[in-house]
């Protein structure tokens, strides 16, 4: 990304689609190695490119990051949502309260399937104002995914 500082350029090879990305990107910034300002470039890829991000560094880390670079959407073609939202996952109990949701309960439905190696896995909904959204991503085949701070949100069980 063009608008990055050359600390962050020289560090990006080190994030995306590595296990220990986010744990890089986070001690970078922490060391402020990484500005504020690079956050909007660089953590959407982090997170999008590792299989389970909010396992590696935990949410709390991740929110810090989240909010220190403000509301961030990738690709950029998409828009901030607004008003009130529901959204859904499918987890096990114990995850339930991630920051990773989907907009349908079909794909929370996908997703629950993935979970079920951990444990018995369920559907769940919150509902929350759009402006308690850290982010919005694409992924490739899994449709759009809100990052939320789940303590802001009210989550039900569905099924």
């Amino acid at each position: 990304m063009d608008n990055l500082s050359t600390a962050a350029k020289l560090l990006e090879p080190d994030l995306y689609g590595k296990p220990d990305g986010p744990s890089r990107l986070f001690d970078s910034w922490v060391a402020g190695k990484v500005q504020d300002t690079d956050l909007r470039g660089l953590v959407p890829l982090t997170w999008l490119y590792n299989d389970s991000p909010e396992h590696v560094i935990g949410a709390r880390n991740w929110m810090r990051l989240f909010r220190a670079g403000g509301f961030m959407i990738h690709p950029t073609s998409l828009t901030r949502p607004v008003g009130s939202l529901t959204v859904f996952r499918g987890a096990t109990e114990e995850r339930s309260r991630g920051m990773a949701w989907t907009e349908t309960p079909e794909m929370a439905g996908h997703f629950r399937q993935r979970h079920v190696t951990f444990g018995k896995a369920h559907i769940y909904r919150a509902t929350l104002d759009a402006m308690a959204i850290l982010a919005l991503f694409e992924r490739r085949g899994e449709g759009r995914e809100f990052v939320l701070d789940p303590e802001q949100a009210e989550i039900t069980l569905v099924e």
